[in-house]
């Protein structure tokens, strides 16, 4: 019997924070790599055949085609990286396949087309990103947060929910904060990996610059890496009331 996998269900997105799915897609394609090749033949070569070294390597392209869907985070997010000139156009992106592998990538847009009407069909969606440095393809995930996972600082009426436990299975919590909670700050605890948390790199134990508070919902995001394995994203929301 074969031990071959289904793809369906694989997932193409941007990793953020926050992460965004790219929706409704058929078919996810790449990265296609290659290297150049540099010629080595020399009167010594053996039996007169050529001999090469592997020269320059490529991260190709990666392309994703689906259906056009009016207002989809993930398509409109795709359009703004194709306009996007804030560090050169390169955004990270994931592949997250339904076998339980993962690519990630730095990449650029360079084709984008949302828009083709055939008269007997649907309206299509597609898009190319050109891969800039070393893809990375792995079936490891980080280990991610670890006890006591995090503590909030600054917010005094509410607990958090669920209580943090179990970090690889509940990536998603909330707590409120009194209307005179201005600021907190987030202590997130990790055995590996670098951990960021609003994109900004904090120490295991240790507490993260004070985030400003506004009232209403507050998004805070906790992203835990280790070297060449799958990130893990926590969300954290902050609900504070009003006065």
């Amino acid at each position: 019997m074969s031990s071959a996998t289904i793809a369906f269900g694989s997932v193409f997105k941007y990793e953020g924070p926050p992460e965004v799915e790219v929706a409704e897609l058929t078919n996810i394609s790449g990265p296609s790599l290659s290297a150049d090749t540099i010629e080595v033949t020399s009167h010594d070569s053996t039996s007169r055949y050529r001999e090469f070294l592997q020269g320059i390597r490529d991260g190709g392209e990666i392309t994703v085609e689906g259906n056009s869907v009016s207002g989809n985070a993930g398509q409109a997010r795709v359009y703004s990286h194709y306009l996007s000139d804030t560090a050169g156009g390169v955004q990270k992106v994931v592949i997250a396949l339904n076998d339980g592998s993962y690519w990630l990538a730095s990449c650029i847009v360079t084709n984008f087309q949302p828009t083709d009407a055939p008269y007997d069909g649907k309206i299509p969606f597609s898009a190319t990103f050109k891969v800039t440095g070393v893809p990375t393809f792995t079936l490891l995930t980080s280990t991610g947060l670890t006890s006591p996972y995090f503590a909030v600082a600054g917010t005094d009426s509410g607990a958090l929910s669920p209580t943090p436990a179990a970090s690889g299975t509940v990536y998603a919590y909330a707590i409120a904060a009194a209307n005179a909670d201005e600021t907190c700050t987030v202590t997130p605890t990790a055995t590996a990996g670098v951990i960021t948390v609003n994109g900004e790199v904090v120490a295991s134990g240790a507490a993260s610059d004070a985030i400003s508070l506004d009232v209403g919902a507050n998004e805070v995001y906790i992203h835990v890496q280790e070297t060449e394995k799958m990130y893990k994203l926590y969300t954290l929301t902050i609900t504070r009331a009003a006065s």
